[in-house]
């Protein structure tokens, strides 16, 4: 790393900071040593859906063979296309079969875990007549068709298709595209009432973007007890509840981008999830969350509600959620900094882009273990001192994109990250820091006049001052 001008000891560089986001996978643009450092400071997204990779599969069956047969143009396969006890991991997506394939050429083999059929058009109702293979455990048929059952504005007599697949746990159902001939829409077709998974043991389930509309007992009864994972994200869902006992091993739920916007929030009912750790909910319409909503998620440690509409949230409603470590409430309308006081535990809280004006004392006098703070993008004006003084173990504090004239830090423990970015701060005089651990500090797109050498008193040899955008002065 090569600088070309350093002053009074600290070394001046110019970067693109844009901290926080919605839990963003690249912090700082390109400034790689940066990226790393906060991006595990922030850590990884759990929303994964990694587990569904034929790079899983393999890096679980080193030994074994895996087949990439994925994008090839295959129309069809032989009934002997490959027959071995060593094939663990086959990847078959986006080729041409349509329903041309029977699935009991996967029978040669017999060891097959995982089976991707992603993207080949098959009708789901066909495949799923047919599949019955005893050691399968990931089944993924994302973008394939389904038919409603209508004709003549009547339901069909439609029998049950059961999967036979008793070793299956995770199992993708993505982008289902229905065919159908129905033209009223007053009438919700729901394709998941004509399959049984209960024969499965099932515990990863993959709806996203397929239309569901509403997740209720009915529901669940199609499913084993088993389910710890579900993620039904931009399925048109506009209500969820859950039976009592059939989802209590449930640990995960995603549910980004549907519309639960019924008054008080009562279209959404965790009630029955007391082993639920993580949630997210954001880009749902929410405007209010029911008081109760939380009063049975003891274990909840990660929660996303951001790019709603909420505008102001109880001090109820986190009295029961003692083990929350991340909070996501970015892109809200909040006017006011919520009430924390029971979180104890929490350490990364994300509130930006609401429409916060002022920080009081007490906003975080309870957050000892917090790490993470971001502001960015409210309309505060000022801050007073002892707001931060409790959070001891504070790592990164992001107040950029406010209007902040000037900012006093006082504890000096843990603070590494100082991003001050696009404020109303005129001279480094009106940053007061007492602490000495600072590694970086931001103050990009502020009205900065003049340096003072004694402005630096406060910060270490080793503080990097972040001051503007420049291309092509400075090489890292």
């Amino acid at each position: 790393m090569v600088f070309h001008w350093q002053l009074f000891g600290l070394v001046i560089i110019t970067l693109c900071f844009d901290f926080g986001g919605t839990f963003q996978t690249d912090l700082l643009g390109n400034v790689q040593q940066l990226t790393d450092e906060l991006n595990s400071l922030v850590g990884d997204e759990v929303f994964s859906y990694d587990v569904l990779s034929l790079k899983l599969c393999k890096k679980q069956h080193p030994n074994n063979v895996s087949l990439d047969l994925s994008n090839l143009e295959i129309r069809k396969l032989s009934e002997t296309f490959v027959s071995s006890q060593h094939v663990t991991c086959l990847d078959l997506q986006g080729n041409q079969f349509s329903d041309s394939v029977d699935f009991n050429i996967f029978q040669m083999q017999p060891n097959l875990e995982y089976l991707n059929l992603a993207k080949n058009q098959f009708n789901l109702q066909n495949i799923a007549e047919i599949a019955s293979h005893q050691k399968i455990k990931t089944l993924v048929l994302d973008n394939q068709i389904v038919s409603n059952y209508y004709r003549d504005n009547i339901y069909r007599e439609v029998k049950t298709i059961h999967f036979r697949l008793p070793n299956l746990e995770k199992l993708s159902l993505q982008h289902l595209q229905e065919i159908s001939n129905y033209n009223y829409n007053s009438q919700e077709y729901d394709f998941m009432q004509y399959y049984d998974f209960t024969s499965t043991n099932v515990t990863h389930l993959f709806l996203s973007d397929s239309e569901i509309h509403e997740i209720n007992g009915r529901f669940f009864q199609k499913f084993p007890s088993t389910l710890t994972h579900l993620f039904v994200e931009r399925c048109k869902l506009n209500s969820y509840s859950s039976p009592t006992n059939q989802t209590a091993s449930l640990s995960l739920l995603s549910m980004d981008g549907n519309s639960f916007s019924c008054p008080g929030g009562y279209c959404i009912n965790f009630e029955n999830h007391p082993n639920l750790k993580y949630l997210s909910l954001a880009n749902c319409e929410i405007s209010t969350i029911s008081c109760n909503a939380f009063l049975s998620n003891q274990k909840l440690v990660y929660l996303d509600v951001s790019e709603n509409k909420i505008e102001q949230i109880s001090d109820k409603l986190f009295l029961d959620t003692p083990a929350l470590e991340s909070l996501n409430l970015n892109n809200n309308k909040l006017k006011n900094v919520p009430n924390f006081r029971s979180l104890s535990n929490l350490k990364k809280l994300y509130i930006n882009n609401n429409e916060i004006e002022n920080v009081d004392q007490d906003s975080f006098s309870n957050l000892e273990n917090l790490q993470i703070l971001t502001l960015s993008g409210n309309n505060i004006h000022s801050i007073e001192s002892s707001v931060f003084d409790n959070l001891l173990n504070l790592v990164a504090l992001d107040l950029s994109q406010n209007r902040i004239r000037s900012l006093e830090y006082r504890p000096a423990f843990n603070l590494e990250y100082l991003i001050l970015s696009d404020n109303l701060i005129s001279s480094l005089d009106k940053v007061e820091l007492s602490n000495t651990t600072l590694k970086y500090l931001v103050l990009i797109d502020n009205p900065l006049i003049s340096f003072q050498p004694n402005s630096f008193k406060f910060l270490s040899d080793n503080t990097t001052i972040v001051l503007r955008h420049l291309k092509n002065e400075i090489k890292l």
